[in-house]
């Protein structure tokens, strides 16, 4: 069997995800586009793949420890939509150390979480979130450097406060692309211009 990507829009039971994981062991790219598939992913269906790349809604600290030991050697996840937290986030770096590509969802992570990315050693290399969690001082952010080095897109919500950013844009060295909002400070544009040199894209 040649088939690795497995999309997953509508299956009507349990059962049926079963049987295609035992047909189809050589999948190793997932994507699971309903929140209410997330109760489906289970350890028995998990065990038939080895999975790299996970894209999923719903995901929460207790179902994501669940099925832990099945997905150690993800290098690329995309976490949808669901109950988004520092813990939440710290239990995904903590079970896959060989992320190199993570997409969170809006949520109420904070810059504990951005100080982990920073302070581990996980091999973390973009780092994709809608929204840059507030970072109230200059050291804070140098301390979350590392994180802040992996984004390399960012949408126009996050530029709309001066205070909030102006502290992250010298670490902001990966960033490719940016959404402005209409009320971008022109401090923050040249921010951009003074530190941000491999953009190739604004919005």
């Amino acid at each position: 069997n040649k088939i690795t990507k497995l999309s997953i829009k509508y299956v009507h039971n349990i059962q049926t995800l079963q049987h295609l994981s035992e047909c189809l062991p050589n999948v190793t790219i997932l994507s699971i586009d309903r929140f209410n598939y997330i109760d489906w992913i289970t350890k028995n269906i998990l065990k038939n793949w080895n999975l790299l790349e996970l894209s999923i809604h719903g995901i929460t600290t207790e179902r994501f420890s669940g099925i832990s030991s099945h997905i150690y050697n993800l290098t690329c996840l995309q976490v949808l939509g669901g109950d988004i937290d520092d813990t939440t986030v710290i239990a995904i770096l903590q079970t896959c150390p060989k992320l190199t590509t993570l997409h969170l969802c809006n949520g109420s992570y904070t810059y504990n979480s951005l100080l982990f990315i920073s302070n581990s050693n996980i091999s973390l290399e973009k780092l994709y979130i809608p929204k840059i969690p507030t970072i109230p001082t200059a050291d804070i952010a140098k301390c979350c450097s590392r994180a802040l080095f992996c984004i390399q897109d960012i949408g126009k919500e996050w530029c709309a406060i001066k205070e909030h950013v102006k502290y992250c844009i010298p670490y902001f060295t990966g960033l490719i692309s940016v959404k402005f909002s209409p009320l971008v400070d022109p401090d923050i544009v040249s921010l951009l211009a003074q530190y941000c040199n491999n953009i190739q894209c604004l919005s």
